[in-house]
């Protein structure tokens, strides 16, 4: 339902719904995190901070 709206769009309605935006990203190219890892655990991965959607995340979400 939100494939067809801009980053801004969907962080009003994020907002709206007072949805915790800090657990969330959307990053096409994740590398691995330094955090330890939990035998048995997913390794962690964090969004790269430089493709295009994490780039138009910082503009619409500047505190992110």
């Amino acid at each position: 339902p939100l494939i067809g709206l801009y980053k801004p769009a969907i962080v009003g309605i994020a907002r709206r719904l007072e949805l915790d935006l800090s657990k969330t990203w959307s990053c096409y190219t994740p590398r691995l995190s330094d955090a330890p890892i939990e035998r048995y655990q997913t390794p962690p991965v964090e969004p790269c901070g430089t493709c295009s959607s994490c780039v138009q995340r910082s503009a619409a979400l500047p505190e992110s």
